[in-house]
Formats: structure tokens, C-alpha cells, sequence
């Protein structure tokens, strides 16, 4: 996530545990999908892994992981507690679109799960960038031949066009409701941006929609996912 905003961080770390159970429960189908999805792209030895943004989620198999890094802008005190006996899990605080904390070509693989739409703030093209941002630090830190895995939630093409049309019309909707500023993009409008963001640098190896499962956890509300535009992308990305 992008922004530092105290009362939403207040209010995550005093609710961790009750977001978690929520979020896995009403997205239970996804979860299972996109953990076979990473667990077959993991590196075979175990490997050096960084996790961006993954809010104490960890529905892959870690234990086979040499090391995990969970880094996030904000790292909840109670995900610290739950882990702190694992001994290949650690913890850092860093701004995935810049993560000056974490050194160059140090990872086999970096885990990016429902982020990037995340990183929206009220100028669409400033949107844009920060996206562009996050792919490029996410490189920078991975070995040449490293993968980078994003699960990503995605939308309808349409309602992608809805979306720049009203811009600040939804990012405002965002904040009367108290809801963290989104920007979903659509799966090829996504496909595009991160060709286009690590042209020279990487390439895509797969792209495929995962999908959702029944239901989806929006504004906090478990809602049936056949009523909304909505699904989730996984890509795999190879560092040249």
C-alpha cells in the first residue's frame, strides 16, 4: 500500500486478526488457487523471497523457503507475534515504490498480491507511475532470472473505462466510505502497463485470470462475486 494514513493502520493493527479470518473466509476459493499457482513457481531449493504488501496473508507454503521477508509499509505488532517463532520468516517496514531498504538482486522470487490497485492517489496519471514504480523496485531487487509473482485483482474492460472517466468522482466515493483510494485495472490494461514499465528488464512468461471464487470481501461486506465486475490475475514474470 501507498499512503501512511494513521487512523486506517490504527485501525488494522487493532483488527488484525478479525481482517484476516474475514478475508480468507469470504475469499477461501482464491486463496487455494492462487497457492498452488506460487507454490509451483517458488524456487524447487527453497530459495530467498521477499513478500511485498502481503498483510500477514502467507497462503503458500513457506516452510520450504529458505528465507521470507514480509515487507509492507505498515507491519502489524500481532502478524509479528503470530510468526515469531518461525524461524525463516523476518519482517520489514519499507514503500514498495521505493524500496530503498532492500538491496539490488537479492531475491529469487518477490510475491505481490492484491497491491498494486492499492496505489492509487487523486491524479490518474500520478496513479499510473506509482505502478510503474513499484514493478521497476520489484526487479531491481530480484536475480537475474528471478520470477516476480502477481496476483492481482482485476476488472471488466468496461468498467476499467468507468473508472478513468470518474476518476476523482471514486477516489472521492473511496474516502467518504472510509475505504483505502483503489484503481483496478483491467487484465490486458495491466499487461500493457507492466510491458511497458519493464521493457529491456523483464518479460511476462504467463498471464491467466484465477478468478475470484463466490464471493468477494468489498468494503468490508461479504458480497456475492457474480453481481460485480471483478477477478483476479496472476502473472509470472522472469528478470532477464
Amino acid at each position: 500500500m501507498s499512503q501512511s494514513k494513521d487512523k486506517f493502520w490504527e485501525y488494522f493493527d487493532g483488527n488484525h486478526h478479525e481482517y484476516v479470518s474475514e478475508i480468507m473466509d469470504a475469499e477461501a476459493e482464491y486463496y487455494k488457487r492462487s497457492a498452488l499457482l506460487i507454490n509451483s513457481d517458488l524456487p524447487d531449493w527453497g530459495g530467498v523471497v521477499l513478500d511485498i504488501g502481503n498483510g500477514g496473508i502467507l497462503n503458500y507454503d513457506y516452510k520450504k523457503l529458505n528465507k521470507l521477508l514480509c515487507a509492507d509499509i505498515y507491519i502489524s505488532e500481532k502478524i509479528k507475534q503470530k510468526y515469531q517463532n518461525v524461524p525463516n520468516i523476518a519482517f520489514a517496514q519499507t514503500d514498495i515504490m521505493n524500496m530503498k531498504n532492500i538491496k539490488d538482486n537479492v531475491y529469487d522470487a518477490v510475491i505481490v498480491q492484491k497491491v498494486i490497485h492499492h496505489l492509487a492517489v487523486p491524479s490518474y496519471f500520478e496513479t499510473k507511475k506509482n505502478a510503474v514504480r513499484a514493478l521497476r523496485e520489484c526487479i531491481r531487487v530480484l536475480k537475474p532470472s528471478g520470477k516476480l509473482i502477481i496476483c492481482e485483482s482485476t476488472v471488466n474492460g468496461w468498467f476499467e473505462c468507468l473508472e478513468v472517466m470518474f476518476f476523482p468522482l471514486m477516489l472521492k466515493m473511496c474516502e467518504l466510505m472510509k475505504f483505502d483510494k483503489v484503481y483496478q485495472y483491467s487484465p490486458k490494461s495491466l499487461e500493457r502497463l507492466i510491458r511497458s514499465a519493464l521493457k529491456g528488464r523483464a518479460k511476462i512468461e504467463r498471464m491467466q485470470d484465477i478468478g475470484v471464487g463466490k464471493y468477494v470481501l468489498f468494503l468490508g461486506r461479504k458480497l456475492p462475486a457474480k453481481i460485480l465486475p471483478c477477478s483476479v490475475t496472476y502473472y509470472l514474470i522472469k528478470k532477464e
